[in-house]
Order: structure tokens, then sequence, then C-alpha cells
């Protein structure tokens, strides 16, 4: 598996299931991290889940490109 390949699959997944992959996706960038046993970091990643939830609950989609822009500005944020 390439990133090319997986920026493939995700660009072709329908947009109900953009908000999960990207949930997905962020775990799998901090599994065994050393901020996985941080109180701060964990609540950090649950109020972002808790956002995507709400956000689907109401039936809000994002593109590709503003889940890429969140996840860096999620990653950015839980690294300083």
């Amino acid at each position: 598996m390439t990133r090319e390949t997986l920026h493939e699959l995700v660009d072709g997944l329908p947009e109900t299931e953009l908000q999960a992959a990207a949930r997905y996706l962020e775990f799998l960038s901090y599994e065994g991290d050393e901020l996985a046993d941080n109180d701060e970091y964990i609540a950090f990643l649950k109020q972002r889940v808790e956002e995507c939830d709400q956000a689907s609950a109401v039936g809000e989609a994002y593109s590709l490109d503003e889940i890429r822009a969140m996840a860096n500005q999620w990653i950015t944020k839980s690294s300083s």
C-alpha cells in the first residue's frame, strides 16, 4: 500500500463515510504515540470525535480538502 493508493481510496469514499474515515485515520496516526497516556491528549481526541459525531448527526459532511485541513490542524495542535 502506498500513500498514493491510500489517497485514491479516500477519494473514492462516499461523502457519508468521510467523517468516520477521518476519525480512524487520526486514531492510526497516534496509536502507540507517547501522548496516548496523557489525559489532556485523550480529552483532545474525545472532543474531536464528539465534534465529528455532532456534525454527522445533523447531516453535515466535509470535503476531502476540509478533512485534510482539519487533520493538519489537529495534528499541529495536539503536538504543540
